[in-house]
C-alpha cells in the first residue's frame, strides 16, 4: 500500500473496502459507490470507472475488506494534509446507507482515530 500517494484513491479503495466488510457488495453497493465517487470527487465516468477497479484491486491484494481498512488507512493518515476524514466520514457513511453495523461502526471509529491524529501531528 506504500505505492498510494494519492488521498482520493485511498478514500475510494476505502470505500470499496467498506462495502465488503459485512458481505460481498451487492449491484446497489457497487452502484451507491461508483455514484458517489463521481459526485464526492467530480470524476467524469471513465475516470470513476478506472479508480474503481484499481480500488477493488488492492482490497484485493489485502486479502480481505477488514485487511484493507487497517493497511489503506494506515497510508491515508500517513499522506493526509489534514482533510480526509472530513471527506471520507460522509462518503462512508453515505455507502452504510445510515445504519452502520458493528463491524462497520468499529472500522470507522478506527479511522477517525488514525486520521484525526494524523490532523493534530
Amino acid at each position: 500500500m506504500e505505492g498510494i500517494d494519492d488521498p482520493v484513491l485511498a478514500m475510494v479503495t476505502l470505500g470499496c473496502a467498506f462495502t465488503e466488510l459485512d458481505d460481498l457488495p451487492t449491484r446497489d453497493d457497487r452502484t451507491r459507490l461508483l455514484v458517489e465517487t463521481r459526485r464526492r470527487w467530480r470524476l467524469g465516468e471513465e475516470e470513476a470507472d478506472e479508480m474503481l477497479s484499481l480500488a477493488r484491486w488492492l482490497v484485493a491484494q489485502c486479502g480481505s475488506g477488514q485487511a484493507a481498512m487497517g493497511r489503506v488507512g494506515r497510508r491515508l493518515a500517513r499522506i493526509d494534509d489534514g482533510t480526509a476524514w472530513r471527506d471520507l466520514q460522509p462518503f462512508l457513511q453515505t455507502l452504510g446507507e445510515g445504519q452502520l453495523s458493528g463491524t462497520r461502526q468499529e472500522a470507522l471509529d478506527d479511522l477517525q482515530r488514525k486520521l484525526t491524529r494524523a490532523a493534530r501531528a
